[in-house]
């Protein structure tokens, strides 16, 4: 067995995933990991073996020119005058004789006209006559009579390489283009005409003067794809008048609406955004689901799901309308037993609104609906607003819910493609959990169970009932969050009014205080607190935590709106930053310098959490550290150094691990957490915190991992620096492979029984526990000043790219290189719960629960 092996190529193994390095003189492989510091000698004699036995994958460094090359190569049409294939030419001499004398294009009537036509000799020895489909396909498809290439009638492989039009004749056809659309006249041969005589012109130009001329002119069919797809209102306006553009793009001006229940129902379908599995085996994937949904424009109610595989249909629009009018108090009962209030939301309509599908316009719906007495009406041709309230609810579903979880396409193909993500590889949701999840996710408190008046605002008693039920099982405080649609963004007497019998009824329903909140158009949110005095406390600060950090504070906010971030880099920044509560977990190499420039930005309140002591050995990394403070706590040196330069802030030392009850209790009282630990415990308590607590975090780590050399030395394989932005409901540091449970295990037995540790490690059940390289200054103040500008690009978004595009980023040295990790690329495993705050045992840690002295 041989093969072919350059460095730069992958070898997938159990293991993991490790790059070709080097190649010896002697043969042997060095391997390094991807995404880690471990590196192995492998020679190639148990490369075979092993790749002869399938325990490991190759694969190969992407070759670009190589693979253009091929790709032309099979994707190019074949040269006229170079070896014309015999079937080709048969093929063509067919069409020829069809042109001059054609016939039906029933199969007798071509199979007649194929038998009895008169090949050459020469063609007559290759024994080949196409079947009557193949000559009726070529009749349709091998372009017009008369004009019958060879070059077109072999087989491709593929679809032919696009030629990429050159910038002045991208210019020249978007001339082409709007000439044509200036006067009602002009055809699309006519803007033809234009565009080869201007590149006739200009190459004809070139050649006198010397110069090459390249321009190639564009097809019929691309020019006339060009001026279809460049179509738009203000075009065809220009062409045809205002009334025409208006029919064809405006439609109706806004969404139709309705004064009561089942007045108005409109009915579409969409392809979810979520890849589906099979039941039973849980590794077949169905695909993409379509659902077909009712929603009632009164009270915004779906009414009815269906969820098919099929594309929408009449089968699948007739069910959904089944469901309209079924009554569904058994199969809500079924489904869904928690749910206490009963689904009375069915009925027979007065109209359903429908879109332009095919399966919407045919005869048999129209007659079934006249049956059952409701009107149809069709919704205008590429005008989603006439029907907002279910394309709104189709987006919410996709982007909030589906986007989410395993399976979920929360990008174009190009876009997965080119990051090289797979949903298909990650769908785990069969269709009955899907159904369950859409289906609490579509029932809404209707709009008139609640009283709405200028001067009143009554909430449904049964759907307060049933949030005091939920909040009970688990001490959560209820807030009561209403919108106020004008962007009046101060609570009205209405609001103080409707909050003095709400905020009693919650508060004796769950022995907890309460609170109520208010939001505008923009998403700004405002919250007050309900204590047993009857009177409310407003909240300070109220976060939005997601790709970005939107801070709404009480101060500063007006009847107008809440008060804006300022720009970032700029004076008024310290300010807002000056509110801020940040605790920094590890306060060592990069931790200090973390905490250096936070205090120094302006933040109002800093935790510290350390459970070290400063040594000699630190002082070549830690800042403000002197020879008189060792043998101090490094959180008490630190404290007291901001204390000097920093008096107005707030520092909070503990000298608690974070693995502590103490020290989890002090960091939830934050508002930003920053991880800047060495170990996989220390980063499993900050994921959990995260994700209990609902605060964001931010993961700094570094490292420089080494390699051996030929002479029997060692020598730096690479300075890695890498920072996360985790935030709840999204991937954690788990489920990105920072740490997994073997690290966990490894650190816990290398701590409280370092004997076994040893035994299992050289047993092979453990791998040794990693010690990162201590991380020079340089090089720590270069990823600890990574971490700080990732927290304030949210907070003071400055970016010309979203920042959802930078969950992770790793920058490399030795290759003065970085990668970035959009959210996408991470599958959120769910593993903690949110938003669970300190709950017994706290962070659903038994060693971190409330101690109880045993009599």
């Amino acid at each position: 067995m041989f093969l072919r092996l350059d460095v730069g190529d992958i070898i997938s193994v159990v293991e993991g995933d490790y790059e070709i390095k080097n190649i010896m003189p002697d043969g042997k492989l060095l391997l390094l990991k991807q995404f880690g510091h471990d590196s192995l000698f492998m020679t190639q004699s148990e490369l075979l073996k092993r790749y002869a036995d399938r325990l490991l994958k190759i694969v190969r460094r992407e070759d670009r020119r190589r693979v253009r090359i091929d790709t032309f190569r099979k994707t190019t049409a074949r040269d006229p005058n170079i070896d014309p294939d015999p079937q080709a030419r048969i093929r063509q001499l067919l069409l020829i004789e069809y042109d001059k004398s054609p016939v039906a294009l029933s199969d007798k009537s071509l199979n007649a006209f194929i038998r009895n036509f008169d090949l050459p000799k020469d063609l007559d020895d290759a024994n080949y006559r196409p079947s009557a489909g193949t000559l009726r396909r070529d009749i349709r498809n091998r372009i017009e009579n008369g004009l019958r290439p060879i070059s077109i009638m072999g087989y491709r492989s593929s679809r032919s390489a696009p030629l990429r039009m050159s910038q002045e004749t991208v210019t020249l056809l978007f001339k082409c283009v709007y000439w044509f659309y200036e006067k009602r006249e002009r055809t699309v041969a006519g803007a033809y005409d234009r565009l080869k005589r201007l590149i006739d012109i200009l190459n004809l130009r070139a050649r006198r003067y010397g110069r090459y001329s390249g321009r190639n002119c564009p097809s019929h069919e691309t020019v006339r794809t060009w001026i279809r797809q460049c179509e738009n209102y203000d075009l065809l306006k220009k062409k045809y008048g205002e009334k025409a553009a208006r029919w064809r793009y405006r439609g109706s001006s806004s969404a139709r609406d309705a004064k009561r229940p089942l007045d108005i129902v409109m009915i579409d379908a969409t392809t979810l955004d979520a890849f589906i599995i099979v039941a039973n085996d849980g590794r077949s994937v169905l695909g993409r689901p379509t659902l077909v949904a009712a929603i009632d424009v009164c009270t915004r109610m779906i009414l009815a799901i269906f969820i098919t595989f099929e594309p929408p249909s009449i089968y699948a629009v007739m069910n959904c309308i089944k469901g309209v009018l079924t009554p569904k108090e058994g199969i809500i009962a079924q489904k869904f037993p928690d749910l206490r209030k009963q689904f009375t939301a069915f009925g027979c309509p007065v109209l359903f609104i429908l879109d332009n599908g095919l399966e919407n316009v045919g005869a048999s719906l129209q007659d079934a609906l006249r049956d059952c007495g409701v009107d149809v009406e069709w919704a205008p041709v590429k005008t989603p607003e006439f029907k907002v309230y279910i394309e709104r609810f189709f987006g919410t579903l996709n982007t909030s819910l589906l986007h989410k979880l395993p399976g979920g396409v929360p990008a174009p193909p190009k876009e997965l493609r080119e990051q090289d993500i797979d949903p298909r590889k990650q769908a785990c949701m069969t269709i009955d959990h899907l159904e369950k999840l859409v289906g609490r996710e579509v029932i809404p408190v209707p709009h008139d169970a609640c009283v709405r008046k200028p001067n009143v605002l009554t909430w449904p008693g049964e759907y307060v009932e049933a949030a005091v039920d939920r909040a009970t099982q688990r001490g959560d405080v209820i807030i009561a969050v209403h919108s106020h649609p004008g962007g009046f963004y101060e609570f009205s007497y209405a609001d103080d009014e409707s909050d003095k019998v709400l905020m009693c009824a919650l508060r004796h329903g769950t022995d907890q205080i309460a609170g109520s909140a208010i939001m505008i158009p923009d998403g700004a949110l405002r919250a007050r607190l309900y204590h047993d005095d009857h009177t409310a406390t407003p909240v300070d600060l109220v976060m939005e935590i997601g790709p970005d950090l939107r801070c709404w504070w009480n101060e500063g906010a007006t009847p107008n709106g809440p008060q804006r971030p300022p720009m970032a880099f700029t004076g008024a920044m310290r300010g807002w930053l000056s509110r801020l509560s940040v605790c920094v977990i590890g306060v060592s190499g990069t931790g200090s310098i973390v905490a250096e420039q936070l205090t120094r930005l302006g933040i109002g309140e800093i935790i510290l959490i350390d459970f070290d002591k400063l040594e000699e050995r630190n002082l070549n990394r830690i800042l403000n550290s002197t020879v008189a403070e060792i043998g101090l706590d490094k959180v008490e040196m630190f404290a007291g150094a901001i204390r000097r330069y920093r008096p107005d802030c707030g520092v909070v030392p503990v000298t608690q691990s974070v693995a502590t009850r103490e020290a989890v209790l002090a960091a939830c009282a934050s508002d930003v957490l920053f991880s800047c630990v060495d170990t996989g415990e220390g980063r499993h308590i900050a994921d959990r915190l995260s994700s209990f607590f609902a605060m964001p975090l931010f993961d700094v780590g570094v490292a420089i991992p080494t390699e051996p050399t030929a002479d029997g030395g060692r020598r730096i394989s690479e300075v890695y620096g890498r920072v996360d932005y985790v935030y709840p409901g999204g991937s954690s540091l788990m489920d990105r492979g920072v740490y997994d449970g073997a690290l966990l295990e490894a650190e816990y037995l290398a701590r409280v029984a370092p004997q076994a540790h040893a035994q299992k490690v050289a047993d092979g059940y453990l791998r040794g526990v990693h010690e990162e390289a201590p991380g020079v200054i340089t090089l720590n103040m270069r990823a600890a000043s990574a971490c700080v500008i990732e927290f304030l690009a949210r907070v003071f978004p400055f970016r010309q790219f979203p920042n959802e595009a930078r969950a992770r980023a790793i920058f490399m040295l030795a290759e003065a290189d970085e990668d970035v990790f959009a959210e996408r690329q991470f599958a959120a495993g769910n593993r903690f719960p949110i938003a669970y705050g300190p709950t017994e045992p706290l962070l659903g840690l038994p060693d971190l629960g409330v101690k109880r002295r045993v009599a």
